[in-house]
């Protein structure tokens, strides 16, 4: 029997950063003993999720799920709602990523299977491992295109967190350092009871630094043919999602990252891909777009997420989207929204 298909998300291209709907779960167990349907929130954030019965194991748009999971903090006023899933409730994991790691053989394969098969749990912008003689490093970041990014990152890395204590132990997993570039919480207890006293804050990437002494600490769990088999099929699934989505995706990347730079050009973009300008100009020909149309869509989808869900001030909002000054991207709004920036948040509020 044929799959049933279902609609793209609102961001309207395969291309766009996605996470496993596995990672759903839990938000929607915390959701429902809170007296909220997913399916419900999802109607209230204009997200179209899979059917029912394909939820937990297809993947969805990234920043759809960070949409969701900040307007689920707005309706239950709660702002560590991606920590509050995890510390309420944490079922066990269903991504063969996840369970490959509980049963690696020490901690430095486990780092080394995130690094390395991370998209076939989600895309990430930037994942890496950073060794010296004293300590390993797991550097990551979300796509420059998710704008709401605090508590997607408080859900990640709580998961990671979790399954890295499961394999050595609470006394050794002390050890490890978490550095996140989220903004800092007004109150910063309950990642400090999460991550360890010293978590920080706003930092450049996200990462778990762990001493070396820790690294090769034996997994009691360590099973050699249950962990292959789980690489195994993490690594099936990897190859089943193909290409991330070719010269196009790469340009969206890079845009996104460098949102803020006034002078942004295409340009800056072909030399950070390591070519000239005109070579990535046919190559966007060839897929049927062009530079500035990418540039104007991501600064649409940017500015519609920072003004309907967010505080800052018009001004900040314009200077984060690179624009020169205010009048521009009021001129910019008129034309996505038909209103300027204040009337159409007050409108998108009411």
């Amino acid at each position: 029997m044929q799959e049933q298909q279902y609609p793209r998300s609102k961001e309207g291209s395969e291309q766009a950063a996605q996470i496993f709907g596995s990672v759903l779960r839990s938000v929607e167990i915390f959701l429902e003993a809170n007296g909220i349907r997913l399916e419900d929130l999802a109607r209230w954030a204009g997200v179209t999720l899979p059917p029912r019965r394909y939820l937990y194991s297809r993947f969805i748009a990234l920043q759809d799920f960070a949409h969701l999971i900040e307007l689920a903090s707005k309706r239950l006023d709660e702002p560590l709602l991606g920590l509050k899933c995890t510390e309420a409730v944490e079922p066990r994991p269903i991504h063969p990523l996840m369970l490959a790691i509980g049963y690696a053989p020490d901690l430095r394969t486990s780092l080394d299977v995130v690094a390395t098969h991370h998209r076939s749990l989600i895309d990430l912008a930037h994942c890496e491992i950073r060794s010296s003689g004293r300590a390993t490093e797991l550097v990551w970041k979300l796509s420059g295109m998710v704008v709401l990014q605090d508590q997607v990152i408080d859900r990640i890395a709580a998961v990671v967190r979790s399954r890295l204590q499961a394999q050595v132990g609470a006394e050794a997993a002390r050890k490890i350092e978490v550095r996140l570039s989220r903004s800092r919480p007004a109150d910063p207890r309950l990642h400090r009871q999460i991550f360890g006293p010293t978590v920080e804050f706003e930092a450049e990437a996200n990462s778990f630094i762990l001493p070396s002494e820790i690294l090769a600490l034996p997994n009691p769990r360590h099973d050699e043919a249950l962990f292959a088999a789980l690489l195994e099929l993490s690594q099936r699934r990897l190859a089943d999602r193909g290409c991330p989505g070719g010269i196009a995706a790469l340009v969206r990347e890079e845009i996104a990252t460098r949102i803020s730079d006034a002078d942004l050009s295409l340009e800056t973009v072909a030399r950070a891909l390591g070519m000239s300008g005109r070579a990535l100009q046919r190559r966007l020909s060839e897929n049927g777009v062009t530079f500035q149309e990418l540039y104007d869509t991501i600064r649409r989808d940017m500015a519609s997420e920072l003004l309907e869900n967010t505080n800052l001030a018009i001004s900040e909002i314009a200077f984060r989207l690179g624009f020169s000054a205010v009048g521009n991207f009021t001129r910019a709004a008129k034309r996505w929204f038909g209103d300027t920036p204040s009337v159409w948040r007050q409108t998108k509020r009411s």
